[in-house]
């Protein structure tokens, strides 16, 4: 065995890098330089920088081009602040073509770093307003110009991973259009895409108790992204990408509709589907057509199983917009996917499919006689798997409730009987010890798929059903109470304690009762 940490395999001294964190690590590289051979790939492998700043980014990246740490630099993750600086003013656009030269410049030098292979743009806005939301866009969409224009001037190996967040749902052709954007996507194998907000999002209030004459969102702007997706995003390098994610952050599939059939990857490894609304058998197919996938993410999707609008329907279930139906009566639809089946679909249809993640549950343990209890995160099925769909909002009723609770079973089992193929033990374990008992966990739990549809589930799913009915705000009256949280054991002549740990307690008011206490 080797007398000192120097003498070791290279092999285990890059596994015992990874375990050590970045202030050890400059320590470590002054030890030797056979450590710091070792330290500094992964101490510099990732450069992180914001804009704007003032701290000299343009003679930070000068002075790193001429040192020797300019080809171990791999990753390059630019923060640009979008929402922390920005103030109420008509002129953002001028005042930012200002510092676009200092950003330029920066972005010249960061691409000429010789083993530069992922490019990061997170520009994850903080508390945004809704003033805010035009010059956010306006900030991405330049600081993606100006990368795609540096990019095509790189003298270097291609880059082959590019992370782009938060993308407005927004139609550009200034961006999807430019010789710029295209030879730079045509080289990308890993793209990850998050796109982030609708301009209309935050006007989506129901007035009025009358049906809608139309559903949410109703722009044609947003209607006109969703269709040209695929084409403008996805479809420059088909047959070399390798990786693909896709997140939206308010929900789409249903309405607006993004028809991911006229893509097809036939090298993709690994895809990440989220915010999806999943309602026809298509949108499965299109996923196990990748034959190929090794792994699949399937993370804040739910299943719509019923639905009601006020547009007519296209031959595959989906609002037409522009259409109008009759006010005097809603056009509704039911809708017969089911977790189980897509579990069961993927479990087969995916031979090379070694990992599988959906969502994760929020769950409790109890850990003694007391009722101390600890709050943890486990691989399991989330409550809204299952929603239904009216005006183009998402909800979860209380018959859409009552189908999960009849599914919970077969989904854990077929959820289980998947990724035990995949071999993920744990999951396995956790997946049995929750639902188990449940009816139909054992029926899809490493059998063949269920023939036709479970008879119960049927009387839960009522598409005629009224909408939730509109309620007036209520009123609140805030109640002083110690903020020390008072625990009282359980027994037959105690109670527990209803203080809130914030300290403060609160109640409706009935109409009857005045306001201030």
């Amino acid at each position: 065995m080797a007398a000192s940490l120097p003498g070791l395999p290279t092999e285990l001294l890059l596994k015992i890098v990874e375990l050590v964190g970045r202030k050890r690590l400059k320590a470590l590289r002054l030890t030797c330089k056979r450590l710091e051979a070792v330290a500094s790939g992964r101490l510099f492998g990732k450069i992180k920088t914001t804009f704007p700043n003032h701290s000299g980014a343009v003679q930070r990246f000068e002075g790193l081009l001429k040192s020797n740490i300019a080809g171990l630099v791999t990753t390059l993750d630019l923060q640009p602040y979008t929402t922390h600086f920005l103030y109420r003013t008509r002129h953002i656009e001028r005042w930012f073509k200002d510092d676009c030269h200092e950003l330029a410049q920066t972005l010249d030098l960061a691409v000429q770093l010789p083993n530069l292979r992922d490019i990061i743009l997170n520009g994850t806005p903080g508390g945004m307003k809704d003033w805010e939301l035009e010059y956010v866009s306006c900030i991405i969409v330049a600081i993606l110009q100006l990368l795609c224009s540096s990019l095509c001037r790189r003298i270097g190996p291609p880059i082959h991973c590019l992370k782009l967040r938060p993308l407005p749902c927004k139609w550009n052709p200034k961006i999807t259009s430019s010789v710029q954007f295209l030879v730079t996507m045509k080289k990308v194998e890993r793209l990850h895409l998050h796109f982030d907000w609708f301009e209309e999002e935050y006007s989506r209030l129901r007035s009025g108790g009358s049906i809608p004459t139309h559903d949410y969102p109703k722009h044609e702007e947003t209607h006109r992204f969703a269709e040209r997706v695929p084409r403008s995003w996805l479809s420059h390098n088909i047959s070399g990408l390798t990786h693909l994610s896709l997140s939206f952050h308010y929900g789409v599939g249903v309405y607006p509709t993004i028809d991911l059939r006229h893509v097809h990857f036939p090298n993709l490894s690994s895809l990440r589907l989220s915010g999806f609304n999943m309602a026809h058998p298509w949108q499965l197919n299109w996923i196990i057509s990748h034959a190929n996938l090794s792994e699949l993410f399937l993370v804040g999707n739910t299943i719509v199983v019923s639905k009601i609008s006020a547009h007519l329907f296209d031959d595959d279930g989906f609002p037409i917009y522009g259409t109008k139906a009759s006010t005097q009566s809603r056009l509704a639809a039911v809708y017969q996917q089911r977790w189980y089946h897509w579990y069961h679909a993927i479990e087969t249809k995916l031979p090379k499919l070694r990992y599988f993640m959906t969502q994760r549950k929020d769950i409790t343990f109890r850990e003694d006689i007391n009722d101390n209890s600890v709050w943890g995160r486990c691989f399991g099925l989330p409550e809204s798997r299952y929603m239904t769909y009216e005006y183009g909002f998402i909800y979860y009723r209380l018959d859409i409730r009552h189908l999960g609770e009849v599914l919970q079973g077969y989904d854990a089992g077929a959820l289980a009987s998947l990724v035990r193929k995949t071999g993920q033990i744990k999951s396995v374990e956790d997946l049995i010890r929750r639902h188990g008992e449940k009816s139909g966990f054992w029926e899809t739990f490493g059998t063949s798929e269920i023939a036709g549809v479970i008879p119960q589930e049927h009387t839960h799913v009522s598409p005629n059903m009224p909408p939730p009915p509109i309620l007036k705000a209520p009123r609140f009256r805030r109640v002083y109470v110690p903020k020390r949280r008072r625990r009282i054991r359980r027994s037959s002549d105690a109670t527990e304690s209803d203080f809130s740990v914030s300290g403060s307690s609160f109640h409706v008011l009935n109409e009857s009762e005045p306001e201030d206490a």
